[in-house]
């Protein structure tokens, strides 16, 4: 029989391969996200809410530096094709790619 040690050590291997294995599929399912924007600024706004998530509107405005009217349209144009949510605070997430499936 294995030790102790043995099997902790398949465990932090499959753990790591399965992290690895992860994040790259979220990449991916994030990538092609991205490249469906059908403008810049939606790009930009789901970049800027995928690396600094959950912002509010104004923050994301000024973040930014856009027009109110080009936030608006991106993050309405995103929440109808369900790459964001808005919270009961008004924050806006990225949703999880996983329900593009």
């Amino acid at each position: 029989m294995a030790s102790e040690g043995t099997w902790d050590e398949l465990v932090r291997s499959l753990a790591r391969d399965l992290g690895r294995s992860l994040r790259e599929e979220l990449y991916w399912a994030h990538y092609k996200r991205l490249k469906s924007q059908k403008t810049t600024s939606e790009k930009l706004v789901y970049v800027h809410l995928l690396r600094s998530q959950p912002q509010t509107f104004t923050s994301i405005l000024r973040s930014l530096d856009l027009s109110s009217y080009t936030v608006d349209q991106a993050l309405r144009r995103l929440r109808v094709r369900g790459h964001i949510i808005q919270d009961s605070s008004y924050l806006y997430w990225v949703s999880e790619p996983e329900a593009d499936r």
